[in-house]
């Protein structure tokens, strides 16, 4: 043997010993070198190791070029290169970007099934409301082409010459030559490499193994580059489905970070002249308070990355692919039937969707209208109406009607009016868009794979309990208002005031008979301007004045039926420093878009629902509960409005003191209060909901926000007028009151009358007979504080802290509330004026 022949054989020898199998690929399909007419090998010699050498080598030889060009070099080029559309870079590191990668889709042999099955489960895609091209949907077609093109090129390599005798004989001693302890496999495959190296005795076999090489590369190439488009893909809908939305696991870590393991028994009564709690001192728009710093995942993508990686890892049959994608699919039970409601009204759009009913203000039962066979036709398109079709409005129609108001959050009289004309006539492509945003917040919920929790849906106006897949209860609620708008501190945009935050946490504790603690913007924009008027409004009105006198003053309002908690709250610390709970003002309930409150949710049935909670925490007492609400309906502050006694007020005041109670749960319940415009009813029903807060506008429509001045920044800028804004007023003040007096005078002729004008304006009587006393002593207040302020400012040299800005800003609120309280009294007055000069034209003889 020549010492070229000599340095070949030792590399190869070290090359057969490292291989075993293909490398990174599936089992593979049999190939021309595993047929056996093409074995047509020489007799068997056992000295004679080209003996298993078959005639005709293309076979050897294309099995030979697919070893030497391994699919793992290509994978790394590509995904090396920055110009590859790859989404999942880092996870397709991890899993291709090793000497040995798995093919699961594509082998050098073909796609496999579990690659076929995952090219047509993406494709289906958009029944999520997903767009199918966001995973390479598109692009599959023409890599299963270049991939059929290159494992069967249009003019394939000619078979080679079969080997003869002679040259049979001149391999024999290249092929003794190699150590004799190698498997049969490894020598034939030495052998091989040998006879394509420099220096074989068969230099013919070069070219036309470099030309089955270079064929190889190109099947190795477009099976790299079709297998990292579908991994690629089903890690880009694994993302998009749930294992992209961090926010349960952040949750979760937050409250394992900042919350104690075990929660206390109960917690002490609350001891007069106490710093304020978080609610209580909480400017709506602050920074948070109450949860501490969040504690969120140290490396959000690193941790998404591991569960793409796992979730790729465990697929390796059809089964388990399909295993996958039904783990991936949200776990509420609102998910399914939101797609089976997306599949129906895209089959509604596909076949011409509706038209548009012409409004009309009144349809009158059993009378034809040229409207009505229209109404008739848009019901039935969306289901609502299967009746005959009259023509005229009849009691099937009625009934109709009356469905779609009750799917639609509207008042259900089966009568027609603006809002149902206007829900009718929304196109069915709008309806669609707002499944698809409501299928993609349900991808994005906090709520996760939570066994136990409660749910409030803002849109729905409810709060569910769930466990274990199982709805324990429903009950409707009241949530913030969409009328005031502020502007945001540090955002300096306009948002809403009083909207319920989206947001997530756990409920702790049940406070029954609770305290209310005023909020800081409702103390200073509703009631301190009360109180401006009547130093003791707080107490006639059952409320307690904690730290009285200092910047630290906050107020309370005590336990008792007329409490706007109402009997219980239910507390989950949270930034936004809002909870449930029970309200006195009950018939909001019974209407279909509750949106009344300042931000925290009012629930319809308190006890039921404490009891629940407390059943499954093992803490209820039917006869301990029972007796405290008796006690707590015997709070009555009602006769202090009327005769104020101070020693009734301290009786009351010192009951009260006793009358809390706060249970802590065992174990905390995850609430989620969240935002979705459709939902599925029991009866498979979709019913489409108040876009209340816009939200769902907003993301379909994006206008950039409307920028304003941030309350803080106004009340110093506007803090040096205020005297000569109080000025203005008192004057205003003093010229109203020759008007006050005539509209007392004129006041007793609306007295006794039924009219709703007239009972409204006597109601009005007692604030304007009070009105002069009433502005003087707002006045005064504020003139006194500002001086105050004033010299707190000077004593720091012209230097704002926060302290003196929430200051400045209580004392704008002030100024508003005196402000809109000479308004009113004009407002009153003429309206008084011009009641009374109509009553005396009706009764002018003609």
């Amino acid at each position: 043997m020549s010492a070229g022949h000599g340095r070949v054989v030792a590399v190869l020898l070290g090359v057969a010993l490292l291989a075993g199998c293909e490398r990174g690929t599936a089992p593979r399909a049999p190939g021309p070198a595993d047929n056996p007419t093409t074995r047509q090998a020489a007799p068997a010699d056992a000295d004679d190791p080209t003996a298993a050498l078959p005639d005709d080598l293309t076979g050897e030889l294309t099995a030979l070029a697919r070893r030497r060009t391994p699919v793992a070099e290509p994978l790394g080029r590509l995904l090396a290169e920055p110009a590859t559309e790859l989404h999942e870079p880092r996870a397709l590191q991890r899993l291709y970007g090793v000497a040995d990668p798995v093919l699961r889709f594509v082998t050098p042999d073909g796609p496999t099934p579990v690659g076929e099955l995952l090219a047509t489960e993406l494709a289906r895609a958009a029944e999520h409301g997903l767009p199918a091209a966001r995973y390479h949907v598109d692009l599959l077609p023409a890599l299963r082409q270049a991939w059929t093109d290159a494992a069967r090129p249009p003019a394939p390599a000619p078979s080679l010459p079969a080997l003869t005798p002679a040259e049979r004989r001149q391999l024999r001693p290249l092929g003794r030559s190699l150590p004799p302890e190698l498997p049969p496999a490894e020598r034939r495959f030495a052998l091989l490499q040998l006879l394509v190296s420099e220096g074989s005795p068969l230099p013919h076999l070069t070219p036309a193994f470099a030309a089955l090489q270079q064929r190889e590369a190109a099947l190795a190439l477009a099976t790299a580059r079709w297998e990292l488009t579908l991994a690629d893909g089903l890690l880009r809908f694994a993302r998009d489905l749930s294992l992209g939305n961090v926010r349960p696991a952040e949750r979760r870590a937050r409250r394992q970070a900042a919350r104690p393991a075990v929660a206390p028994a109960a917690a002490p009564a609350a001891p007069p002249g106490e710093d304020p709690p978080e609610e209580a001192v909480a400017l709506e728009g602050e920074a948070p308070v109450g949860d501490g710093t969040p504690v969120v995942l140290q490396d959000p993508a690193a941790y998404v990355d591991e569960l793409l990686v796992d979730a790729l890892g465990s697929v390796t049959t059809p089964e388990s692919l399909t295993q996958l994608l039904d783990r991936l699919v949200p776990p509420h039970p609102q998910y399914r039937p939101l797609l089976r409601a997306l599949a129906r009204y895209r089959e509604l759009a596909a076949a011409g969707g509706w038209s548009v009913v012409p409004p009309v203000k009144r349809l009158r039962p059993g009378k034809p209208h040229p409207t009505i066979p229209l109404l008739e036709e848009r019901l039935a398109r969306e289901g609502f109406y299967d009746g005959p079709r009259s023509g005229v409005l009849d009691e099937a129609l009625t009934i109709a009607i009356r469905k779609y108001q009750q799917a639609h959050q509207m008042l259900a009289n089966g009568e027609v009016y603006d809002v149902f004309w206007k829900s009718l006539n929304i196109p069915v492509a709008r309806r669609i868009q707002a499944i698809e945003l409501t299928l993609q917040r349900w991808r994005e919920s906090r709520i996760g794979d939570d066994p136990y929790y409660a749910f409030i849906n803002i849109a729905d106006f409810t709060l569910e309990v769930w466990r274990d897949g199982r709805r324990l209860t429903r009950n409707r609620v009241i949530v913030g208002q969409n009328k005031d708008t502020k502007c945001d501190e540090e955002s300096e945009t306009v948002v809403l005031a009083h909207a319920t935050p989206i947001q997530s946490a756990y409920i702790e504790n049940l406070t029954f008979a609770p305290f209310w603690n005023v909020t800081r913007t409702i103390k200073e924009k509703e009631l301190d301007p009360e109180r401006g008027k009547d130093p003791l409004y707080y107490q006639k009105n059952g409320y307690e004045v904690m730290r009285a006198g200092t910047p630290r003053e906050w107020v309370r309002e005590m336990p008792g039926p007329k409490n706007s908690l109402g009997f219980v709250k239910f507390i989950f610390p949270n930034p936004h420093a809002t909870f449930v709970h029970d309200t006195p003002v009950k018939e909001l309930f019974e209407r279909p878009v509750r949106g009344f409150s300042h931000g925290c949710m009012r629930v319809d049935q308190p006890r039921q629902l404490a009891q629940l909670f407390l059943e499954q925490d093992g803490q209820w007492d039917q006869a301990r509960f029972d007796g405290l609400y008796q006690t707590w309906q015997t709070m009555d502050f009602s006769k202090l409005l009327t005769d104020f006694d101070p020693d009734v007020y301290e009786r009351l005041r010192q009951r009260a003191q006793d009358l809390e109670q706060v249970v802590f749960l065992r174990d905390p319940v995850p609430i989620h209060i969240e935002y979705y415009t459709v939902r599925v009813d029991d009866d498979g029903q979709t019913q489409f909901l108040a876009d209340i807060y816009g939200y769902d506008e907003q993301q379909l429509n994006p206008r950039p926000p409307k920028s304003c001045v941030p309350e803080s920044k106004q009340a110093k800028r506007q803090f040096a007028r205020i005297p000569q804004q109080v000025e203005a007023l008192e004057r205003d003040a003093v010229a109203l009151v020759p008007r006050v007096v005539a509209a007392l005078a004129l006041a007793p002729r609306l007295e006794g009358r039924k009219a709703w004008i007239d009972r409204a304006l006597v109601k009005e009587l007692p604030a304007l007979s009070s009105f002069t006393q009433q502005h003087e002593n707002l006045a005064r207040t504020i003139l006194d504080d500002h001086q105050r302020i004033s010299q707190q400012i000077a004593a720091r040299r012209g230097r704002w802290n926060k302290p003196l800005e929430v200051e400045a800003i209580r004392l704008g609120r002030l100024v508003k509330g005196l402000t809109g309280m000479t308004n009113k009294a004009r407002q009153v007055c003429r309206q008084i004026e011009q009641r009374v000069a109509e009553l005396d034209r009706t009764a002018a003889p003609p």
